[in-house]
């Protein structure tokens, strides 16, 4: 309510709601979600797929990999070892 008038409180409890997840991934969810996300998937998945053609991909460490959380996702510590076909 009364977005134009200066509240600093509308932040805090009780009156802020909860959070979404993913709400704070910029282009991430919702009215605001990237225009171009499927073009960028097919285009991952074409480059991924050349890739694989003419490489064999495997793992170059035996640690899990964990998740970066910045204007992306990404994966952290991702190392792979490429071989030819």
């Amino acid at each position: 309510p009364r977005p134009h008038h200066f509240d600093p409180d509308r932040w805090t409890p009780p009156h802020a709601t909860p959070a979404v997840p993913g709400s704070f991934i910029p282009f991430g969810l919702g009215a605001r979600k990237c225009i171009g996300d499927t073009l960028g998937i097919g285009e991952l998945t074409l480059a991924l797929a050349a890739l694989t053609r003419r490489w064999h991909l495997t793992p170059a460490t035996t640690t899990p990999v964990s998740y970066e959380k910045d204007i992306v996702i990404r994966p952290r510590k991702l190392h792979l070892r490429l071989s030819p076909r």
